[in-house]
């Protein structure tokens, strides 16, 4: 399947999910169960809880694979796909790169776990759910984010279990701070054999501009808000004292173990 998008994106050809069910009779390929059975020994999972920038590194990394097509939100799905997403990650190209917001679980051979502040998580996720519309932050923020299946227990989870994994931690900070280093470990994990220039148009090719445009052009998410403007830190312009206090009393063993306190970044 994915010679057959290279070869419409090379065209300048928009792809669409009916184009994709037209060209591929089974209709399988369509958000078909993922089970881990399905799993294969040299699959690569990019691993977070949602709103890390996971979806941010999907692109630069499928910009990175495949450096000659023009990808969208929909094609980065067939090369780079998600369990339960659109396309099953059976049609995915070999090795198969994996996103997954899936707890810790060992059936992953390899893992890129990807960890952002769980503030600035909250403050991105809050604007994504459309929850500002009706909920206060702080209201949110208990009820969601610090849920005991929230942002602690997934963290917690993965980086517990950091030493019986093949896995590299990657910090949502470092992406945007320092993205080429970044991104060189990340090559380097996956043995992929990139320069400084092709990384750094890998980058500017998944800005956060381009996912905006593809976020307005794809109906199911048309509304939706790819992110919140400003970098690590945003949190300080929603948190008090008190809800940072409150924070750490339910997450504050996962803040630390990723490395976060009361004052980062």
């Amino acid at each position: 399947m994915i010679d057959y998008i290279l070869e419409l994106l090379k065209k300048n050809v928009p792809i669409s999910a009916k184009k994709i069910y037209k060209r591929f009779s089974g209709r399988e390929i369509i958000r078909t169960h993922w089970d881990d059975k399905d799993i294969e020994p040299n699959d690569v999972f990019l691993v977070s809880y949602p709103r890390s920038g996971n979806t941010w590194l999907r692109y630069i990394m499928t910009n990175l694979r495949f450096p000659d097509a023009q990808w969208n939100l929909l094609s980065v799905g067939c090369a780079f796909p998600e369990i339960n997403g659109l396309v099953h990650p059976s049609y995915a190209p070999r090795p198969r790169w994996i996103k997954s917001h899936k707890p810790y679980t060992p059936a992953y051979p390899r893992v890129i776990y990807i960890v952002r502040d769980g503030r600035d998580v909250a403050v991105s996720f809050y604007h994504w759910s459309g929850c500002y519309k009706r909920d206060s932050f702080e209201d949110y923020v208990k009820r969601h984010i610090l849920d005991s299946n929230g942002w602690h227990h997934h963290v917690r989870s993965w980086l517990e279990n950091q030493p019986n994994a093949d896995m590299l931690i990657v910090h949502y900070e470092n992406l945007v701070g320092s993205p080429v280093a970044e991104l060189q470990s990340i090559c380097e994990f996956v043995g992929l054999n990139r320069s400084t220039q092709e990384i750094e148009i890998a980058i500017s090719q998944s800005s956060f501009e381009r996912q905006q445009a593809d976020f307005r052009n794809f109906k199911p998410f048309k509304n939706k808000k790819v992110g919140v403007k400003g970098g690590p830190g945003k949190w300080r312009e929603y948190f008090n004292n008190q809800l940072v206090e409150d924070f750490f009393k339910v997450a504050g063993d996962a803040m630390t173990m990723a490395g976060y306190d009361r004052v980062s970044p």
